[in-house]
């Protein structure tokens, strides 16, 4: 089995009502049978913030590549420990996605997920 990258912004007063609006979207579009590369095979998420000075894009940016280089990660995030923990949840297929705020009502949720 293989594991592919997944973003997807869902709307929910909280990370959990977001998060549950955006496995129930996965389920609709991509059936219930799992291995979808959707946010629907991730068992939940884990909430970080997005620093002062750098976007969601950023930081989705840093992510992409922190599989090979967390160089862009550690200039965000400046902490190890920050940086190590967040890479670890993005880059492994089994553990629970990575939610970043992007507004007042909206989340992003993004890892890998298995296919």
């Amino acid at each position: 089995m293989g594991a592919e990258q997944f973003e997807t912004t869902a709307i929910g007063a909280t990370a959990d009502e977001a998060f549950a609006v955006a496995v129930n979207e996965a389920h609709y579009w991509h059936g219930h049978s799992g291995y979808t590369g959707t946010v629907c095979e991730k068992p939940g998420f884990v909430e970080f913030p997005v620093p002062e000075g750098s976007t969601v894009a950023d930081v989705v940016a840093a992510l992409e590549v922190s599989w090979q280089d967390t160089k862009p990660l550690e200039a965000i995030y400046g902490d190890t420990d920050t940086v190590s923990k967040i890479a670890g949840f993005y880059d492994d297929k089994w553990e629970a996605a990575i939610a970043l705020r992007v507004d007042e009502t909206s989340w992003l949720f993004c890892g890998w997920a298995s296919c």
